[in-house]
Order: C-alpha cells, then structure tokens, then sequence
C-alpha cells in the first residue's frame, strides 16, 4: 500500500481523492481523534478496585479516555431490585469541563421501586464488566 504524505504533493500537482485514506487535523496529544475507536472508549485504571463493587449492591469507579484528551468520568452503579440496575454517570472533576452540559438523570423517585432485593444480591450476579475498553455485559441470573 503507497502512503501519501501531505509534504509529498507539490502546490500544482493533481491528487485523486482515492489516493488519500486518512485526514488528520490538530494534534493527537490534545485533540480528539474521531476517526480511531480509541478516541470513542474509555478504560478502568488498575488501581480502582472492581471486586468491592461487584460484590455489593452499589459502588462506583473512575474511567479514563483512551486518548487521554476526553475528561475522567465517575460511574456509579446501584442495584434497586432484581429487575432494575441504575448506571449514573459524571464528570470526576467538575473544574476540568467548563462548558460541558450536565447529562439528563432520572429521579430516584420515578426509578426506584418498592420490591426488595433477594437476599446476598450482588451486582456481580447481573453484571460483568470489561476494564479496557470499558465494558458492561448485563447478564440474566436464573437463579433468582
């Protein structure tokens, strides 16, 4: 495969718009970079400890941009019944997202039900979660 380097073509030469597989702007250590998946995911550092939460009903944890160019997110988790599981996400630090709109969160009160939770529930029964990239796989416990 021939790669083409914007340094390559001279002001008057022709360029085929099929000769150009990728269009980079800006900078990749500041700049998000829309055209890799990395610049779409976020990771679970090694130092947030994953078994506490998934051994309780709640917890929360801190992803990191891939690129390191997006800001820290927290994510909490609760479970209120067997049936319902809340995923809240926000901004780890408020400070570094200055014109940034807050997301929309359902109230407690509309989200949460009366039913109870079997007893010994752990979140670790309905869910598994990937580090990185981050990822949860809802799962269905037959036996509750």
């Amino acid at each position: 495969m021939k790669t083409l380097g914007f340094q390559a073509f001279k002001l008057d030469q022709k360029v085929l718009f099929s000769q150009i597989s990728t269009i980079l702007y800006g900078n990749s250590k500041k700049d998000l970079n829309l055209c890799m998946m990395k610049g779409y995911e976020y990771y679970i550092p090694e130092t947030e400890n994953l078994t506490l939460t998934l051994n309780s009903t709640n917890g929360s944890f801190i992803l990191k941009h891939s690129q390191n160019v997006l800001p820290d997110l927290k994510v909490t988790i609760r479970m209120f019944d067997r049936e319902l599981i809340n995923v809240k996400w926000t901004w780890a630090n408020d400070s570094t997202v200055i014109g940034k709109r807050a997301h929309f969160e359902v109230p407690d009160e509309i989200a949460n039900t009366s039913r109870s939770l079997p007893f010994g529930a752990k979140l670790g029964q309905y869910i598994t979660i990937q580090r990185n990239p981050f990822q949860m796989n809802f799962t269905q416990n037959v036996g509750t």
